[in-house]
């Protein structure tokens, strides 16, 4: 009962599977209402408007065929006939319009992070790392219109994330540094990323590969694509991904590791003690985490290419690759391979506990022994004893520490030569000194950290720094400033100028389909805090920001001039929004600033403030209701909106067609819609028998809805409900329904009678399009 309560008072009506129309009149004849109260019939659309679709899509294609004309007459040097390629310098002209401001050329490289600061070491422990480290399986599947084996590569190969939108380069190789890829061995040499891919914003996967001819005008595209390695799905726990790009010369393989809740790992490898033998001794370095212990990241195969091991003066080995990502609660092993010219093989390797800020050293051992032919009699072999030490980057504040604790190592030695035994070396006093140099870094990072917030207290004094979610609030204005300010056309505070019905009448762009979109259902105040008392006057806004114009899309909006009066019976806000559907694809920002009204305006509080993700990469695969709760400092704001998938836009419209609204006190109307897959959950769009709400009705007759776009899954149904109370009569109440079937283009039109007048109920259908902007 408390339940069916709440549901009405927050505007969201419960049906029973039977109804029982004994107290309810409906008034509807035969045939007046093309489907109305039964099951609607997906195989009866409306002639007229097929007909119109037809006309539409006729010209569209005719538009598109002359835009595709002039393209390729300006361009005569492309090929469209691959789509990848296309899409890929689309991709550039994207990129240049949204990030070129904020971050620079198109074709700059993001630097290396170091993780010394906070915000940059919780980013990567919470966050889900997106590994191209794991690129190294197969990277040429097949070679396509003539093009034969082996070639000659060059080119690049990069990911870029949400952290800069920056190339972070995996392959780069000029034209005088080509790598031979033949039919057997077709991988390429990767050496990224230069720092962890953070998986937020989906990861984008750029290739420029070419061939190289006999001479530079003779070069060929290879590989050119620009896609989405990663998109919002319900991905939970660290996986392998295959992934194939057919370009017009190739078909392009990619693997690559979904690692959850991960921290960046930087590897060095330093000799310490004896020297690398200069001739007959290769090595192969790599690095494996626990959850993908079967596929190894390669960070150095120095006789892949039959190249010199390259070792610095300090001893430093420079491996090809250094950063791998492995999740916060498993483990890292690296190991090391020592090859011979006499088929010598020695193996090294090391398994590494994540941590926040450690450094750990452990050394490894190899012993190279280069032997003689055996003579009738035993003789000894000449001995090169050698230690390598994992060398992670260290902080600035002790760059000269080189302590390092030894651990377990292993020596193999093969053809002819005996097993060494695994033998442990850590001794008490290394385990002392490790423990004493990170109680020395953990001090100064937090003499840092209190240093910066006091700095930043001092500059903001009137900033509550003790309401999180508010310190949070005022980080994405600033950084939301920096992005997108100039490449979307205003400041922080401007609104969506992209209206509902964007494709109901004009030509559909090709792009323009379904989309996974919210529907907002209500707001509520659902606690007061710090002694704060019901009734509360509130004013404010609350607003939605999707990928498509990154605008506040509002769903409440009040001055302080027009208050609403909230009470502990009744502490929902009255929604007028959202302006046009909200759609998924980045992560949507809910924006929340309502204030309290005092006596004075110097009197006012906030009462919630705050920006918070309502999505993320965990995006579930099904139409489903969500409920979450967010606490500020004054009071608790409690959200539920609808996750609905693969859904278009429908627009609203009520208009008295015949007779009139009664002028008589009391009578009122309210009307709802809901889908077939949140049929028990409502959209209000108008309650005109609230005090608060007037009914409004125009010289054409069209009723002043509260709110009229609603999010509604196009295999599914909408049902627009009208519930009239005539105020001469107290029993008097009348109810019609109807259900729409959805369409992607249009509108459909329906007339119900609700006793005083007759209704037309207008559905205006639309899909998106993510660059409608």
């Amino acid at each position: 009962m408390e339940k069916d309560k709440v549901q009405e008072e927050a505007g969201i009506e419960t049906r029973e599977e039977e109804d029982d129309e004994s107290g309810t009149k409906r008034e509807r004849e035969s045939g007046e209402i093309e489907g109305g109260g039964g099951e609607p019939s997906r195989k009866k659309r409306d002639p007229e408007a097929v007909s119109r679709f037809k006309q539409r899509s006729a010209a569209w294609f005719a538009k598109l065929k002359e835009e595709f004309e002039r393209k390729v007459a300006e361009h005569p040097d492309v090929d469209w006939s691959d789509s990848l390629a296309i899409d890929a310098s689309s991709y550039r002209k994207d990129w240049d319009y949204v990030w070129s401001q904020a971050y620079g050329s198109f074709d700059k490289i993001n630097q290396s992070l170091r993780l010394s600061h906070r915000c940059a070491i919780l980013r990567l422990i919470l966050g889900r790392i997106t590994h191209p480290n794991m690129m190294q399986c197969r990277s040429f599947v097949e070679l396509r219109r003539g093009l034969q084996w082996p070639i000659h590569v060059f080119g690049l190969v990069a990911a870029r994330d949400v952290i800069d939108h920056n190339r972070n380069i995996v392959f780069n190789r000029t034209r005088d540094d080509c790598q031979l890829l033949t039919q057997e061995v077709p991988y390429l040499l990767l050496t990224g990323p230069t720092r962890a891919v953070v998986v937020v914003d989906p990861v984008d996967f750029e290739v420029a590969l070419k061939v190289k001819g006999s001479i530079e005008s003779e070069d060929k595209d290879l590989s050119f694509l620009a896609v989405q390695l990663t998109r919002i799905s319900n991905i939970s726990g660290t996986h392998l991904i295959n992934k194939e790009y057919t370009s017009k010369l190739s078909t392009l393989e990619l693997t690559f590791g979904y690692i959850v809740r991960s921290v960046e790992a930087t590897i060095n490898v330093r000799v310490i003690d004896g020297s690398w033998p200069e001739e007959g001794f290769s090595a192969r370095i790599t690095a494996h985490t626990s959850s993908l212990k079967d596929y190894r990241v390669l960070l150095l195969d120095s006789g892949y290419e039959m190249k010199k091991m390259s070792v610095t003066a300090d001893g430093m080995i420079e491996l090809s690759r250094r950063v791998v990502s492995v999740e916060f609660e498993g483990e890292l092993e690296v190991s090391v391979a020592a090859f011979g010219s006499n088929c010598n093989y020695m193996e090294a390797e090391e398994k590494f506990t994540p941590r926040t800020m450690v450094k750990a050293r452990p050394s490894l051992m190899l012993a190279f022994y280069l032997p003689v032919p055996s003579p009738p009699t035993p003789t000894p072999h000449r001995e090169f004893a050698g230690s390598l030490v994992a060398d992670p980057i260290l902080p600035a504040s002790d760059p000269g520490r080189r302590r390092s604790s030894c651990c377990c190592f292993r020596r193999i030695l093969f053809g002819g030569f005996n097993r060494i035994p695994m033998s442990h070396v850590r001794s008490a006093s290394a385990a002392a000194d490790a423990a004493s140099d990170w109680q020395k870094v953990r001090a100064e990072w937090f003499a840092r950290f209190k240093e910066e917030y006091e700095r930043k207290v001092a500059e903001h004094p009137d900033v509550d720094w003790s309401d999180e979610l508010a310190v949070d609030a005022r980080h994405y204005r600033e950084s939301w400033e920096r992005i997108y300010a100039r490449a979307y056309g205003g400041p922080f505070d401007k609104s969506t100028s992209i209206p509902p019905m964007q494709y109901t009448a004009e030509p559909v762009p090709f792009d323009a389909s379904e989309q996974y979109m919210l529907q907002i259902f209500c707001v509520k105040i659902k606690e007061l805090r710090r002694g704060l008392q019901w009734p509360i006057h509130v004013f404010g806004l609350i607003a939605a920001r999707d990928t498509i114009d990154h605008n506040r899309n509002m769903v409440f909006d009040r001055t302080r001039d027009d208050c609403q009066t909230l009470t502990q019976e009744d502490p929902y806000l009255l929604l007028t929004g959202p302006t046009r559907a909200v759609v998924v694809c980045d992560p949507v920002y809910l924006e929340a600033v309502l204030r309290v009204k005092g006596s004075t305006e110097s009197e006012d509080e906030d009462l919630s403030f705050f920006t918070v993700p309502l999505t993320d990469v965990n995006r579930p695969r099904e139409t489903c209701l969500i409920t979450r709760e967010y606490t500020s400092k004054l009071s608790t704001l409690e959200l539920t909106f609808g996750y609905v998938v693969r859904s278009v836009e429908a627009t609203i419209k009520a208009r008295i067609v015949d007779g009139s609204w009664p002028e008589e006190d009391g009578s009122s109307a309210r009307f709802t819609a809901c889908t077939s897959s949140l049929k028990h959950n409502g959209v209000l769009l108008l309650d005109s028998g609230d005090k608060r709400r007037k009914m409004r009705v125009d010289a054409d007759g069209v009723v002043g809805l509260s709110r009229r776009v609603v999010s509604v899954e196009f295999e599914g149904e909408l049902e627009v409900s009208v519930v009239t109370f005539d105020g001469s009569n107290i029993c008097s109440k009348m109810e019609a329904e109807i259900r729409f079937v959805p369409e992607e283009v249009g509108e459909s039109c329906v007339e119900l009678d609700v006793g005083f007048c007759k209704m037309e109920i207008t559905v205006a259908w639309s899909c998106l399009s993510l660059s409608c902007r």
